[in-house]
């Protein structure tokens, strides 16, 4: 994982959030996940903005497609290469990986990372 990740993670668990079980229930998620969206002024999201906007970052910062299909899952990196090279500059995923959790005290959680 990344350790930005590892942050995000731990301010889930400080803040009270659960580490057992599913992070996102099944039942009836896409409209849940509709409802998030709207209610947070989001009318229309591109389908698996997360997952692009990370691989677009990650490649801007680390330069390195073929770990990057690993992370991904593809089984190419000629695709990753064509779709996330230049899709953003690095000044913006510099910005994007500076994204920090608050300061929450409480309980740590720590995860064992490669």
């Amino acid at each position: 994982m990344e350790p930005l990740l590892v942050r995000w993670l731990d301010y889930y668990v400080r803040c009270g959030g659960g580490t057992d079980g599913a992070i996102v229930p099944t039942k009836n998620r896409r409209k849940r996940l509709r409802t998030i969206r709207i209610r947070a002024g989001f009318e229309q999201w591109p389908q698996d903005a997360p997952r692009r906007t990370f691989a677009s970052c990650w490649l801007a910062v680390n330069h390195d497609v073929n770990r990057l299909n690993n992370l991904m899952g593809h089984t190419s990196p000629a695709m990753l290469w064509r779709h996330y090279h230049k899709a953003v500059t690095q000044k913006h995923a510099a910005a994007f990986w500076s994204i920090e959790p608050p300061k929450v005290s409480g309980k740590t959680i720590r995860f064992v990372t490669a």
